[in-house]
């Protein structure tokens, strides 16, 4: 996981400022919190697992959820502090250096404190066993906890089409497919990058949580890696983008998207 760190520190001065400039992400990230935001009340107490710069656990805490907020990557950690300074939450998100790997430990002395977890847009795709988290946070959440996780998916019809038509390469467009996962960059950095589908999620968690709801992220939309489509034809990026919503729920197309999203509930006993 320290390759994974050292990427990101190196994307830390830009990890904000690219929300604004693509629609992909922004709308990305919007679904992730409305579906954060959803699943935990206030008053909880929730860990976010790969938080970033705080952006959504500063908008949770700000409607009364108290938030761990754990990244691995210690630029990142810095702009979190930094971003608490300026932020009246009363002390509602804790910020620490952690990533999934550290959840097992955590889980031995924090057992059951939690009502859930988020882990959105990297944890589990960069862990090299995922398959040890579901029992982690089984471990860390209270009867009934929840758990959103947004992960990138195995099967993305734009990533296939733009990279077989327009780019051409074989090897990104089918990237995804590889078992055990692809070698990807993260900012300069050679890391190994895990995928899965609906399915493949909801079987990893399944011995210890229950599916609520899921959907798919970047269904009509493009997603960000494709960045010519916005210039090219802003119009239809702004079709696509309005139809995203509704399409991304759709059975069978929301398991086409560049990512999934999807909401858990911990089971009383493990499976």
């Amino acid at each position: 996981m320290e390759r994974v760190a050292r990427g990101f520190d190196r994307l830390a001065a830009g990890y904000d400022h690219a929300y604004p400039r693509s629609r992909a992400l922004a709308l990305m990230r919007a679904s992730a919190r409305a579906a954060w935001r959803d699943a935990a009340r206030p008053g909880e107490r929730w860990l976010e697992v790969g938080c970033g710069t705080g952006r959504d656990a500063v908008a949770l805490a700000g409607d009364g959820v108290h938030i761990v907020a754990a990244v691995v990557a210690p630029a990142l950690l810095a702009r979190l502090r930094a971003r608490l300074r300026g932020a009246a939450l009363a002390g509602r998100v804790t910020p620490v250096r952690m990533g999934t790997m550290d959840l097992g430990r955590l889980g031995s002395r924090r057992a059951g404190q939690f009502d859930g977890a988020a882990l959105l847009f990297g944890p589990l795709n960069y862990d090299p066993a995922p398959e040890r988290i579901p029992p982690a946070l089984w471990r860390l959440l209270r009867p009934g906890g929840r758990v959103v996780v947004a992960v990138r998916n195995r099967w993305c019809p734009w990533e296939i089409a733009t990279s077989l038509l327009i780019h051409p390469s074989a090897r990104l467009a089918f990237r995804r497919l590889t078992p055990g996962g692809a070698d990807t960059d993260l900012a300069g950095v050679r890391v190994r990058m895990r995928v899965f589908s609906a399915r493949d999620l909801a079987r990893l968690f399944a011995p210890w949580f229950t599916v609520r709801a899921w959907r798919g992220l970047c269904v009509a939309l493009p997603p960000y890696m494709i960045a010519d489509f916005p210039r090219r034809l802003p119009r239809l990026e702004r079709v696509l983008a309005a139809v995203e919503p509704v399409v991304s729920r759709l059975p069978v197309l929301r398991g086409l998207g560049d990512h999934v999203l999807m909401t858990l509930v911990r089971r009383d006993r493990a499976a």
